[in-house]
C-alpha cells in the first residue's frame, strides 16, 4: 500500500500534462531550435550560440536531401512529402557577415532551385548529384564548414 501513493502521484501528473508540453511546438521551442551547444574557445566549458535562420534551414535541407538520396538510390520516385519549400532559401536571414553579395548568393540559390526541379522531374543519380554539386559550389564561396558533410550525400 505504501508504494501505491507515489505511483498514483506519478500517474496523476503524467495524465494531466497540458497539450503544449505533450509535443506541440511553441515559440519557446522554436527559439531553442535556433541555438546549439558548442565548445567555448580556449576552454573546456560549453556555450550556447544562436544559429541563423539560414543555417537551421540548410540543416533541414540536408536532412531532406539525405532522405531523397535513398529514394534515388532505390530508383523510386521521390514523394512530394520529402521536399521542404526550398524556395525559402532566398528569404532566410544568414549568419552575420557570411553573405556579402546577396545577388551572387541568390544566383546560386536560383540555380539550386532549378537543379531541385530537374531532380523532381527526373529522380536520377545524375540529377541528384547535380543538386549536391550546386550546394558544394555555393558553400565554397560562402561557408566552407559543412562541405565535407554535404559531399557525403553524393551518390557514387
Amino acid at each position: 500500500m505504501k508504494g501505491s501513493l507515489p505511483i498514483a502521484v506519478i500517474l496523476f501528473f503524467a495524465c494531466n500534462v497540458p497539450e503544449q508540453q505533450a509535443g506541440q511546438k511553441t515559440n519557446e521551442n522554436t527559439e531553442i531550435e535556433n541555438t546549439e551547444a558548442v565548445k567555448a574557445p580556449n576552454t573546456d566549458k560549453a556555450a550556447v550560440r544562436t544559429v541563423s535562420e539560414l543555417a537551421v534551414f540548410m540543416r533541414n535541407m540536408h536532412s531532406e536531401l539525405k532522405v531523397a538520396r535513398q529514394f534515388v538510390k532505390d530508383s523510386v520516385v521521390i514523394p512530394d512529402t520529402v521536399w521542404l519549400d526550398f524556395a525559402k532559401v532566398v528569404e532566410m536571414e544568414s549568419t552575420a557577415g557570411m553573405i556579402k553579395d546577396q545577388d551572387h548568393f541568390n544566383g546560386y540559390a536560383q540555380l539550386f532551385l532549378q537543379r531541385v526541379k530537374e531532380l523532381k522531374d527526373d529522380p536520377s543519380v545524375e540529377a541528384y548529384n547535380a543538386v549536391i554539386s550546386n550546394c558544394v559550389s555555393c558553400h565554397q564561396n560562402y561557408c566552407m564548414g559543412p562541405i565535407t558533410k554535404i559531399k557525403k550525400l553524393e551518390i557514387n
